[in-house]
């Protein structure tokens, strides 16, 4: 599996890049055809977390994850990551943004903790299902369910992220220590969670 990394205050932090590749490729009511695509296409729309049509909600993820945030679960010194922002897309049927912090830099770049918030927002009933697929028919094997946490969860441990499925949208929630990918807990996941459920 394919794997972006995003340089954040000197650390690495793991985005899985089937995220992006999973942007629905067919057609949406109005989307004029479709992919990922790059670029900052979001629009204001999805920048503010108003609503995208129907029952279906775009959320910003450095709406949802702020400084604050993430300063209540890393603690003082917490540092909003240089690409935040960049490599936010949108397509027909999705739009994905990812916001990521570090905290306060550490002796080494081992003590330095980040988290990052990957948020896949459907805009239509298409991209809902490719969001909901991930929880049910298309669900990775051998990962860890995670009960009570939004509409379905499960933990990924190779990659220190939590996936999460919420009012249709699909979040990755990950931390990690240093450069390592499997150095996150679920714990930590979690409390970002525990920070942010009620903007999801």
């Amino acid at each position: 599996m394919k794997k972006n990394m995003l340089v954040v205050g000197g650390a690495a932090v793991v985005v899985v890049a089937v995220v992006i590749g999973a942007v629905v490729m067919h057609k949406g009511p109005g989307s004029g055809g479709s992919s990922g695509g790059s670029g900052n296409t979001a629009g204001a729309a999805a920048q503010a977390g108003t609503p995208a049509g129907g029952s279906y909600t775009v959320v910003s993820a450095c709406k949802a994850l702020t400084l604050a945030d993430a300063t209540a679960v890393l603690g003082k010194g917490t540092k909003a990551g240089s690409a935040n922002g960049s490599s936010d897309t949108a397509s027909g049927d999705v739009s994905v943004s990812t916001c990521s912090y570090s905290g306060a830099a550490g002796l080494t770049i081992e003590d330095t903790k980040t988290v990052t918030l990957l948020s896949r927002s459907a805009k239509t009933k298409a991209g809902a299902d490719s969001n909901e697929s991930i929880f049910t028919t298309s669900k990775p094997t051998g990962k860890q369910d995670v009960p009570g946490v939004g509409d379905a969860a499960f933990w990924d441990a190779q990659l220190s992220q939590l996936d999460v499925l919420q009012h249709h949208n699909w979040y990755i929630i990950g931390n990690m220590s240093g450069a390592h990918a499997d150095s996150g807990t679920l714990d930590v996941s979690k409390a970002v969670y525990s920070q942010i459920k009620a903007k999801l």
